[in-house]
């Protein structure tokens, strides 16, 4: 090789240079390649973003634990009110002074984890059921049969949040304020999930 063929490539217009990779492509396709992967990646992150970010978390279930505490609490007062017989009576008085203690401590918890606790909003729907009993004097007949069906869907939302629980304090309180649920409501507790 004669030392003047080393520069050939440069005096010599006309040899053409190895092409590269996505030469032979124009620019438009490119464009069109790159556009289509964004358009592909967002999709992808949209679904994770849609299948994780939809799912409640334990603080969502702590929060339904204290909406229904405070709901039940609030209808018991009306009972203690309104009741004629002795056994709503007691069973309002039960009920209210339990949760209260167990919405305290529940209270506690989420304002330590910073969870600002919404004010409970009153269910219409009931007060009207309770205004109608009693002007039918049914009252105490009703909040009977409507408190037992409000404790165990509270007991259904206490599990729910003692199997999303991991701190072990956390764990340990819901689990007494589903056994306290239990005794109120007559029936032997089963938390799921309890080690115990």
């Amino acid at each position: 090789m004669e030392p003047n063929d080393q520069y050939d490539f440069i005096t010599n217009p006309q040899a053409t240079p190895k092409k590269s990779i996505g030469s032979g492509m124009s620019k438009k396709k490119i464009a069109l390649f790159a556009g289509g992967g964004i358009l592909i990646l967002g999709i992808i992150i949209s679904v994770v973003v849609s299948i994780t970010g939809n799912q409640p978390t334990n603080t969502d279930y702590l929060l339904a634990v204290a909406a229904k505490q405070s709901e039940i609490i609030r209808v018991s007062d009306i009972a203690i009110k309104e009741a004629k017989g002795i056994e709503a009576r007691n069973l309002a008085m039960t009920t209210k002074l339990s949760l209260r203690s167990d919405q305290s401590s529940l209270t506690t918890v989420l304002k330590s984890q910073k969870v600002k606790i919404p004010k409970a909003a009153e269910n219409p729907k009931t007060d009207a059921m309770l205004t109608n009993a009693t002007q039918n004097n049914r009252f105490d007949e009703v909040y009977l049969k409507f408190i037992q069906a409000e404790l165990v869907d509270y007991q259904k939302k206490l599990n729910t949040a003692y199997k999303t629980s991991v701190n072990k304090n956390l764990k340990e309180a819901i689990g007494i304020q589903y056994q306290n649920a239990s005794i109120i409501i007559g029936v032997d507790p089963e938390l799921e999930g309890n080690a115990n």
